[in-house]
């Protein structure tokens, strides 16, 4: 923190966002008091921005070097499919993981719609604003059923795209953090009594507060990004497979 602008800023934000797996989490009234009474917290001056970002720059380069070769590729090369791809894969080059999982749930939650789209439209070469209205009014769980009933799932395949919706698309859509983080927890965390100065190691349930929650959210997401991506893709490639197949068997 800064003793002469309490204010966040950006070169706060980028301290954050670069933040290594050591970390400490202290009551706002705890700081000051060991403020007050010459405790160890020290406030940490601000970088200049330039330089900031230059440090933010290095880091995310080196992270995208190692992660690029594993991002997927779009499959289709439909324009708004390319547009979720693309910004799925900028946010996981960016460590932006609680992002792109968020986006993998619109990515799913929008294919179910455009493939209902493509048959309930019967071929149409112009674009029924009307009707992709009525779809812009369902639900995750109403395209499930919309794409159930026009023969793009069936009663196997409908689960797995409920278990999505479930355990992926509202949880992240909603910020369910309490639901996310319910069964983590921090092992062998040091925690001091400041005013004895005791210090112990103990397990911290991520629920121990919401600071907790969110580091343990951070470490989450970064951990299985790549996995919700990956499923999240083959939901998707399942869809556009089966609008292609039920329009050979209707040519045929």
């Amino acid at each position: 923190m800064s003793a002469n602008d309490p204010r966040d800023n950006v070169s706060r934000m980028i301290r954050r966002l670069m933040r290594g797996p050591q970390v400490v989490v202290m009551n706002p009234e705890t700081i000051q008091k060991e403020i007050e009474k010459g405790g160890p917290v020290q406030f940490v001056p601000d970088k200049p921005m330039p330089d900031a970002i230059h440090e933010l720059f290095e880091d995310r380069k080196k992270h995208a070097l190692d992660i690029a070769p594993k991002l997927i590729p779009c499959p289709i090369p439909e324009p708004l499919l390319i547009y979720f791809y693309d910004q799925i894969r900028a946010c996981v080059l960016f460590k932006l993981h609680s992002v792109a999982i968020t986006l993998c749930g619109t990515l799913v939650e929008y294919s179910l719609k455009y493939c209902s789209y493509l048959i309930e439209s019967k071929g149409s070469t112009g674009f029924d604003t009307n009707l992709w209205e009525t779809f812009e009014r369902d639900d995750f769980g109403r395209s499930i059923e919309r794409a159930f009933n026009n023969s793009l799932l069936d009663e196997k395949t409908k689960i797995s795209y409920t278990e999505f919706k479930n355990s992926f698309r509202n949880p992240y859509a909603h910020f369910n953090i309490q639901k996310l983080t319910k069964d983590l927890s921090f092992g062998k965390v040091e925690v001091v009594n400041t005013s004895t100065g005791e210090a112990r190691k103990q397990e911290v349930p991520a629920s121990t507060g919401p600071a907790f929650q969110m580091l343990a959210l951070e470490a989450l997401d970064s951990w299985r990004v790549l996995q919700v991506f990956e499923l999240a893709d083959r939901l998707v490639q399942h869809l556009f497979i089966k609008v292609s197949k039920l329009a050979l068997d209707k040519a045929v």
